[in-house]
């Protein structure tokens, strides 16, 4: 209070120098000129302490941060990743903790998000075994009753200006009613690298169309696609591996993968020896088959192209991956799939959202003289349909429709590929309410109409209420 006063003081001392001695040739000769040179002056104190006091409130107040502990570093903005949940550092939270490595390093926790999704409902099949094959996904609803379809723990990092880190570990109760704890991913990617390019190493949802990749908090619908189960496993296709991007300056994107070929979520190629003896696809028996170069590795490449104008958004996507099968040493897999993606913003806070995918597997069934099976291929393909309309913000509605088919005899336990729950040809309606009654909260009543000649009706329906919530601190990119 004390310091502008002293400076008006200031100010009004030099005024009366000037008007009483000042006899240089530029000086004010009138005292009407000596009246306007004073304002001036005070004028010009006056600004330059208001000044002052802004950056000794801007001090305070970043004292007060540092005090809190919401010290951070402005980093460069996020690398974009299809099918991740990788922020775009656009509206950033602090982090949970920055601090500097040293040679121009930063070590960022960005976040700590659980989300949690739990649904209860009712199904005309009254097997829970049956209700689980119709019901293919490893996060669908389970039987008639409550099922708890995944509590995900997600970390995110970063070692600035280098890589970004991401780990999510899920928590959920099997059948039985034991806890089941699943590594989902585990991988660093590379930032700030020219010409566009990308790495991510680790344990990582394949890129291959434009479902597998997303967690569960990222579905619009409460169970998984038919097609995504039986070509990709019930719980998404996903193993350790080395992945590398390119993007393009017209906004498209390629990827190309090499993974592990073995693992329960692998099941199209060399699977695991929960499956030996058994299996899931066609009723043929697993063989034991090691990996002998990177050429048995599963090998998946990918395109997508961005296409955008206004308020309309678009995603193309085509996909392929080869591997081998676990059925003979010369045996193997062979997945294709195209997704078209598009988001339109309508007036008024409403929305339209519109998801195609298609996917075919051929897979190479070796002879199995022991059983008495002979060489086949067994074509398995479907696709899936999603509309979902946003009345407002919180408010949307939808409808979606799956279609899978084959070709190719199952045999063993099933006397036709029609008696096989994973290679059967189906039909599914499955209208959606869903309410976002809270930031990161969403109610979801979802009805399923199944049809399929394997059931003794031909026809199962389902009512299913989901209930999902996230919660975390930090930038944890959701």
């Amino acid at each position: 209070m004390l310091q502008p006063v002293l400076k008006i003081l200031g100010g009004a001392a030099l005024g009366f120098v000037l008007i009483t001695g000042s006899t240089s040739p530029g000086a004010a000769k009138t005292i009407e000129d000596r009246m306007k040179l004073l304002e001036a002056t005070i004028h010009d104190l006056l600004e330059r302490d208001s000044k002052k006091s802004e950056t000794i409130k801007k001090l305070n107040k970043r004292i007060e941060e540092l005090n809190r502990g919401e010290r951070r570093l402005e980093a460069p903005k996020e690398a974009s990743h299809a099918g991740h949940d990788h922020g775009s550092g656009k509206g950033r939270k602090p982090d949970l903790y920055s601090v500097s490595t040293g040679d121009k390093g930063r070590l960022r926790l960005k976040g700590v998000s659980l989300d949690t999704n739990i649904v209860g409902g009712y199904s005309s099949e009254r097997d829970d075994a049956e209700i689980r094959r119709l019901h293919g996904g490893g996060h669908d609803p389970d039987r008639t009753g409550f099922t708890v379809q995944a509590v995900d723990l997600g970390i995110y990092g970063a070692l600035d200006p280098y890589f970004d880190a991401q780990a999510n570990i899920v928590f959920l109760l099997n059948e039985e009613g034991e806890t089941k704890v699943e590594l989902e991913e585990a991988f660093m990617r590379t930032k700030n690298l020219p010409l566009g390019l990308e790495f991510e190493a680790g344990m990582m949802f394949t890129e291959i169309g434009a479902f597998n990749p997303m967690h569960i908090h990222g579905w619009r619908w409460i169970d998984q696609p038919i097609i995504m189960s039986r070509v990709f496993s019930g719980d998404g296709m996903r193993a350790p591996g080395l992945r590398a991007a390119w993007k393009a300056p017209w906004n498209g994107t390629f990827h190309i993968t090499g993974q592990n070929p073995i693992g329960e979520t692998m099941v199209s190629f060399l699977a695991n020896d929960e499956f030996f003896g058994e299996s899931p696809i066609g009723g043929r028996a697993l063989k034991e088959n090691a990996i002998d170069g990177i050429g048995e590795l599963v090998w998946t490449g990918r395109y997508t192209q961005h296409i955008e104008s206004g308020k309309f958004h678009v995603d193309l996507g085509l996909s392929g991956a080869i591997g081998p099968n676990a059925t003979g040493r010369n045996a193997n897999t062979y997945i294709w799939g195209a997704d078209f993606t598009a988001n339109r913003k309508l007036s008024n806070d409403r929305s339209l959202f519109v998801y195609l995918e298609w996917l075919h597997r051929i897979y190479e069934a070796a002879a199995d003289p022991a059983s008495g099976f002979a060489e086949d291929t067994l074509d398995d393909y479907g696709m899936v349909a999603e509309l979902l309309y946003g009345f407002n913000k919180k408010w949307s509605a939808g409808a979606r429709y799956e279609y899978v088919h084959g070709s190719g005899e199952s045999v063993g336990n099933f006397a036709s590929r029609e008696a096989d729950p994973n290679r059967d040809t189906r039909h599914r309606f499955s209208p959606l309410l869903a309410w976002q009654f809270a930031p990161g909260a969403k109610l979801r009543l979802q009805y399923n109409y199944d049809q399929t000649n394997r059931l003794a009706k031909n026809d199962a329906h389902s009512v299913w209420l989901g209930f999902n919530w996230s919660i975390g601190a930090g930038n944890t990119g959701h």
